[in-house]
Parts: C-alpha cells; sequence; structure tokens
C-alpha cells in the first residue's frame, strides 16, 4: 500500500493511516507549498506465515530512501507452559505411555511410607511437588521430559 500525505512543516508527530506514530524530525520528499510539505508512506504486503505457530506483528516506520516504509515481522508463538497439576489418573497412563508401569513405581515408592500414601491417595499430582522431582531423578527424566509428561497428561 502506497499512502501520500501534505503535512504542515510545523509537525512534529505523524500519525499514520494505521494507527503507528512517527515522532521527532520528519525527512518529506519536498516542499510543495509554503509551509507544506509531501511525504510519501509506502506498507510491505503481509508476508505468508503458520497462522498455528507465528503471528505478525507490524514494525514502526522507518525512512527508505525518499519514503518512509513500514514492514512486517513474523513473531513466533511460544509454546503452551505445561498444566501445573494433572490427575493421578493422567499421570499414570501419561507414564505407561511411556512404558513405565504402575508396578515400576510401587517399587520406587517401597519403604517410604508417606511417599506411597502421597502416590495413591493424592487427587492431585502437582508439577511442583517433591515427590515428582524425586521420581524424576531416579527415573533419570530433565525438566523438559517431566514438562512434556505433564502436556501430554492434560491430554488424556
Amino acid at each position: 500500500m502506497k499512502t501520500i500525505l501534505n503535512i504542515p512543516a510545523s509537525s512534529r508527530t505523524l500519525r499514520f493511516p494505521n494507527g503507528y506514530r512517527v515522532m521527532g524530525t520528519l525527512q518529506p520528499l519536498g516542499e510543495i507549498a509554503p509551509g507544506i510539505f509531501h511525504l510519501e508512506i509506502r506498507e510491505d504486503p503481509p508476508p505468508g506465515h503458520d497462522a498455528a505457530t507465528q503471528y505478525l506483528r507490524k514494525l514502526p516506520g522507518v525512512q527508505d530512501g525518499n519514503a518512509w516504509r513500514i514492514a512486517w515481522e513474523i513473531v513466533e508463538i511460544p509454546p503452551p507452559e505445561p498444566p501445573m497439576a494433572i490427575t493421578p489418573r493422567q499421570m499414570r497412563l501419561a507414564l505407561l505411555a511411556r512404558g513405565i508401569t504402575p508396578a515400576t513405581i510401587t517399587g520406587m515408592l517401597e519403604g517410604n511410607e508417606a511417599a506411597r500414601i502421597e502416590w495413591e491417595y493424592s487427587l492431585e499430582i502437582r508439577r511442583d511437588h517433591p515427590l515428582v522431582a524425586s521420581m524424576a531423578a531416579a527415573l533419570g527424566f530433565q525438566t523438559a521430559e517431566v514438562d512434556a509428561i505433564f502436556a501430554a497428561a492434560a491430554d488424556l
């Protein structure tokens, strides 16, 4: 899109048609009448992007030769945060999908009655619970793997 504006020389702030503002000294194309300047604004067409994983952001206007140019930037959408809590059913199914059976977990908790009670009777399993951290360490899981288990479990 190309826009031509005629602005007074006294303007210190220019409002572009799309709502962007350029403040400070403008470098117009030329004076078309005493105290009135000619300014050209070019807006690049939006680039193609994957709307499921990216969004478009307009960049502020910059001087490009004899015109002001407005461009676009493609920004990646960050992945969602894993849930902080899941149900015991979700956790057990997510672990089973990774080949970790209930018998494996029971064996890990043998001899620690408090941990066994937490595992068997909790109404939710919290990502930040010390039992989750100790079980993850015992299974050799890194933080990213625990996050992936919680994310997968939330969909079950």
